[in-house]
């Protein structure tokens, strides 16, 4: 409010001046009867004194409205003036109604998740929602700066102008099968705000919008994140300028039905021998019942496929049963489908498992009888193949899940080799001999051998010798030892209750950074940091090492000028057996690890060998959109110290590690990574998240508890978004015409009654 308005509402006071000056005297009257004449002056007196305050108050009316109507107020808008503050005239106001008369700086976000996919009358949501955007940029004032934001891209920058705006809003991909949250956008969209006044002309801080089209569905919307996007919120504005303005244009339907395959499980997903593959897929109908649905599967392009008819009550989900026998070794993949409706991707899912031969591990023995046990015990559990030779015959190391060093005097013949394959990703268990003077320049080692430590038969502290720790939880928080968890509950297990020992180990020290122990010896020491350790494992570039402290012997013998252990005696206990699988499940993974179905996302990582038969690997990719180089994907150097990392690619192999990453994560299906000239192949399937098929809506509360009340507007097609805009929020209300018809009107009133009163009487 201008200073020079408010002196002018200030001259209300001026008529009051003017009658005090200009006070009409009355006229003297001479009558004979003195009585009658004093009667008629108080008369005469009142009359003028209402005639006055009446002159007064339509003057002073008139001088007030004609100041307000120069200054053009409006109802529901906020003003500023000098001792009076900010304030707003009769009610709330909206940055909405503001559109079309100065700039602003807007985000606008774009639903891409796979829920908007959902059709009505044949559009679906998310062209649905990017109508309703090119409607609100038309309706933006010339000058405005528009950034439009794709939830899957990190970061969003402004257009040039308003056509510019329109055309990157064509541009967003349809919806895959992955993307973020709402809320994930928001974070990045509050940072682009921030930088909304550079590079512009104008003096003070553009007002600024977050405007999001949207299905509100629940995994759209993370609650949790609420706290921290108020704070974003609050630092996107300058502090002399108004806060971020929000409206969430919600084009979901309020009842929609759907049929819709959530999930298919099944464990484990690598299977032995001729084990049956037995399959669980979870299905469900949303908005009404469904009497007869059937799910139809399809194993290996059509080599079986078997259906199922399942009857879905509204809001419940039901598992419908699959089971395939006969399987050959190799991957197999099973697609299941559903009738089409509404919502297309949850209609088809497909699902990855793989049939194992023996796994193959390669054990290095300086004679090939050390091992005689060892592969006898791999034999008798039949998961894994195990290779005996010498280190003169070891090579060809990238074919073998593991390498086993067991009783080897002299290892560093086979360092470099060794290195190159756990430092690309191999598993290797060290069981030293008798001797370890080779060992101590052994690069590979977690720790120092030391000793050896020796607890006689007869030794008062520890007769007969020391088993593991196994007394609490503590002692069984490895990995490795989670079976233990399981068998002490049991209470059965004979590992438990007959546990081996060991009267002769090595001392192992000087643990590297990147070790750990496994599992103590139970030597009787109450400090846990001068117990013994029994396994100590530790790292090699991307590779595993375990080290234990005692040799696994040749043959079980009392004799202890012989024997280390009685690990392989079989006499009430099936430890003989246990214990080898055990190390070699760990170090590999157990077949109840393998995963070959992730969900769509950011970003999927495979582990795979870098050398097959002994030679650097050459990789063929396919799938879901994968062409041009992705399909031929070539190793990268990794970053040197300094060194910027390059543009992000949707393939990307280095080393061990093959990293599957936007676009081509967001698609749901089968990847096959398969080395040329080799059979070896790794399969990964990708599956759209079952909360995307989850139609629920967020509640209004949740948004508005970042956006402020009436934020949320409901999408009616027939209707404007300018107009339900309207609808939504208070609207500003121009005073000028009514003030200027007022004017006239007490101008005129004001001169009528002025000539009355003032009419000279003869």
């Amino acid at each position: 409010m201008h200073a020079i308005l408010i002196a002018g509402i200030a001259l209300v006071g001026l008529p009051v001046l003017l009658h005090l000056i200009m006070k009409q005297q009355p006229k003297k009257l001479v009558f004979p009867a003195l009585r009658f004449l004093q009667q008629k002056q108080k008369t005469n007196q009142r009359k003028m004194r209402l005639r006055h305050f009446l002159l007064l108050a339509l003057r002073m009316l008139l001088i007030l409205l004609f100041a307000l109507a120069l200054f053009q107020p409006k109802i529901g808008e906020k003003y500023k003036a000098p001792l009076l503050g900010d304030f707003t005239l009769l009610g709330g106001g909206s940055f909405f109604s503001g559109l079309g008369e100065q700039p602003v700086a807007a985000v606008l976000i774009v639903d891409t998740s796979p829920s908007m996919g959902y059709k009505v009358q044949g559009v679906s949501r998310f062209d649905e929602a990017k109508r309703r955007a090119h409607e609100f940029l038309d309706d933006l004032p010339a000058g405005s700066r528009v950034a439009i934001l794709d939830p899957n891209e990190p970061v969003a920058t402004f257009a040039d102008n308003l056509p510019d705006a329109h055309k990157r809003i064509d541009a967003i991909p349809a919806p895959a099968g992955y993307s973020p949250a709402i809320t994930d956008a928001l974070a990045t969209a509050y940072d682009t705000l921030k930088d909304a006044d550079k590079d512009t002309e104008a003096t003070d801080p553009l007002p600024r919008v977050v405007v999001v089209f949207g299905d509100r569905t629940s995994a759209s919307w993370d609650t949790a994140r609420t706290e921290s996007l108020v704070k974003l919120r609050d630092a996107a504005a300058p502090p002399e300028a108004a806060k971020v303005a929000h409206l969430f244009v919600d084009v979901g339907i309020d009842k929609p039905t759907n049929v819709a395959i959530l999930n298919v499980t099944m464990k484990p997903q690598l299977l032995s021998g001729s084990a049956p593959a037995l399959l669980n897929v979870t299905v469900r109908a949303d908005g009404a019942d469904v009497p007869s649905a059937k799910v139809e599967a399809s194993l290996d392009d059509g080599a079986k496929v078997d259906a199922r008819e399942v009857s879905l009550v509204a809001g419940s989900a039901q598992s419908v049963p699959f089971t395939f026998t006969g399987l050959t070794p190799g991957f197999h993949t099973v697609v299941f489908k559903l009738r089409d409706d509404n919502l297309a991707f949850d209609n088809e899912r497909s699902f990855t498992f793989a049939v194992a031969e023996k796994r193959k591990i390669l054990t290095i023995s300086d004679d090939p009888v050390d091992a005689a046990f060892w592969r006898l015990a791999h034999a008798k559990r039949r998961e894994f193949d195990c290779t005996v030779v010498t280190p003169d015959e070891a090579k060809d190391f990238g074919s073998y899940e593991a390498i086993c060093l067991l009783n080897v005097d002299e290892p560093l013949k086979l360092q470099a080799a060794l290195g190159t394959y756990v430092g690309a990703g191999g598993k290797l268990l060290i069981a030293p001999g008798v001797r370890n003077n080779g060992y101590a320049n052994f690069e590979l080692m977690p720790a120092k051998l030391e000793g050896p430590i020796n607890w006689p038969q007869d030794d008062p502290k520890r007769p007969g010798g020391v088993s593991w720790k196994i007394d609490s939880d503590d002692d069984l928080k490895h990995k490795l030892m989670e079976p233990f968890l399981d068998w002490k509950k049991r209470g059965n297990v004979d590992v438990v209750r007959n546990p081996r020992k060991a009267w002769r180990h090595w001392k192992l020290t000087d643990l590297k950074p990147s070790s750990q122990v496994v599992v103590f010896y139970d030597d009787g020491e109450e400090d846990r940091a001068k117990r013994l350790p029994a396994i100590v494992e530790g790292s090699v570039g991307q590779g595993k090492v375990l080290l234990l402290s005692t040799r696994i012997d040749p043959q079980a013998d009392d004799d202890q000028t012989q024997t280390w252990n009685d690990y392989w005696k079989t006499t009430n206990s099936s430890w003989a057996t246990v214990f080898p699988n055990l190390l070699i499940r760990y170090l590999v993974g157990s077949p109840d690890d393998a995963e070959y179905n992730l969900s769509t996302g950011p970003d999927v990582l495979l582990k795979v060998p870098t050398e097959l038969a002994g030679k650097p690997v050459q990789w063929q990719f396919s799938g879901p959109g994968v062409s041009g180089q992705d399909a031929d994907p070539k190793e990268v150097e990794p970053l040197k110290v300094g060194e910027k990392p390059g543009a992000p690619t949707s393939v990307q192999l280095r080393g061990a590690q093959f990293k599957i990453g936007p676009p081509l994560s967001l698609n749901a299906g089968e990847f096959r990574l398969k080395a040329k000239g080799d059979p070896y192949e790794q399969r990964i399937g990708l599956a759209v998240s079952k909360d995307e098929s989850t139609l629920d809506k967020v509640p209004e509360a949740s948004i508005e508890a970042l956006f402020g009340p009436q934020a949320v507007i409901a999408n009616e097609k027939e209707l404007k978004l300018r107009d339900i805009v309207t609808t939504k929020f208070d609207q500003p209300i121009p005073l000028f015409p009514i003030l200027l018809a007022l004017v006239l009107v007490v101008f005129a009133a004001e001169a009528f009654i002025s000539k009355i009163f003032y009419k000279v009487r003869r």
